[in-house]
């Protein structure tokens, strides 16, 4: 919670309070933050919902923020000290304005609009409901102004943290694909070699094939060329002795002849 110094008096005071105050101290023209020293005049002490720590204000530089979550109340109490700070603004409704500075001094507003009613009527004695209605109302429509904001920030934080984790993821993407790339490159071109050589062996072997068919029929032309040659030879043989034999035969006859006469 924020805590301010009237400047008039010096007294501290909560943020709550100071509107109260401010009504019967005369010489309360501003009031100053007691963490940052800041000095706010008037009702600019509104806009100043949160500030910086102990812990941070003493550091300086060697503070390391630790991320700190508001509770639910914690939001909704915030809301409800902001909405009280605004009672003598022009937008404000004049019937609930009494009602809002009444509220700077309670704590612990409950957030259910149930609760909420009932807490009025206890701690403020108001029973007239539709003052009670218009004030939750006020309050809710900060609340979801609030929460609206909160939001578009978170989206816009979240917008920002995906575009820079898809700028640094963007280079590890294109050099994973481009590896890829590069090992379906180098598969494809083994496939291709294994083709080739594939294609080499089948060409080599069907060549042998046809060779060894070749030396075949080649050496059974030439057995064949000397079978004829053999048979001529012996037809030849044949034929010489038929006729040495009919020679011999001849000279036999005619030599019997001779004899005879």
């Amino acid at each position: 919670m924020v805590f301010f110094v009237c400047e008039g008096c010096n007294e501290s005071l909560k943020k709550n309070q100071v509107d109260k105050h401010a009504n019967r101290c005369r010489n309360c023209h501003a009031v100053t933050c007691v963490d940052c020293q800041v000095t706010f005049w008037g009702n600019d002490y509104a806009v100043h919902t949160s500030c910086v720590s102990e812990a941070e204000k003493y550091e300086g530089s060697l503070y390391k923020a630790k991320a700190k979550k508001m509770t639910p109340q914690e939001a909704w109490q915030d809301v409800v000290e902001t909405a009280c700070s605004l009672h003598s603004e022009a937008n404000t409704p004049t019937s609930i304005q009494p009602l809002l500075l009444k509220m700077s001094d309670l704590s612990n507003v409950p957030r259910q609009k149930k609760k909420f009613v009932n807490f009025l009527k206890n701690s403020l004695r108001l029973y007239d409901d539709r003052l009670v209605d218009q004030c939750w109302d006020f309050i809710s429509k900060i609340s979801d102004k609030r929460k609206e904001e909160a939001d578009s920030a978170a989206a816009a934080a979240a917008t920002v943290a995906t575009a820079t984790a898809e700028e640094k993821a963007a280079p590890v993407i294109e050099k994973v694909s481009e590896n890829i790339k590069d090992d379906d490159d180098d598969k494809a071109k083994e496939r291709k070699a294994a083709k080739k050589a594939k294609k080499a062996a089948k060409e080599a072997k069907s060549a042998g094939t046809s060779s060894d068919g070749n030396n075949d029929e080649d050496s059974v032309s030439e057995s064949r060329k000397r079978s004829h040659s053999d048979s001529l030879a012996v037809s030849e043989s044949e034929k010489s002795s038929k006729k040495s034999k009919k020679e011999k035969k001849e000279k036999k006859e005619k030599k019997s002849k001779k004899d005879k006469k």
